[in-house]
């Protein structure tokens, strides 16, 4: 199964997962690309996919609490 790919840095975040990129930048709207097929990023697809948007940033929400809980743990090693 293929992972997904997340960043955040500041008020800059995104997940790759599969064909999609959810990027929000400078904590502005999120956007959703189709990178198989707009590489580029051109072409913002949240409104017109606002169940895929959704199920991303949850799944993103998710990556940085268990990432931040992770880190909470382990400093110090």
């Amino acid at each position: 199964p293929e992972r997904p790919l997340f960043f955040h840095f500041g008020n800059n975040r995104a997940l790759r997962r599969g064909h999609w990129k959810l990027v929000s930048c400078t904590g502005g709207a999120w956007e959703l690309y189709d990178v198989a097929k707009d590489r580029f990023e051109q072409h913002n697809l949240a409104a017109e996919n606002p169940a895929d948007c959704q199920a991303l940033q949850r799944r993103l929400a998710g990556m940085l609490r268990y990432q931040r809980n992770f880190l909470k743990q382990h400093r110090g090693l």
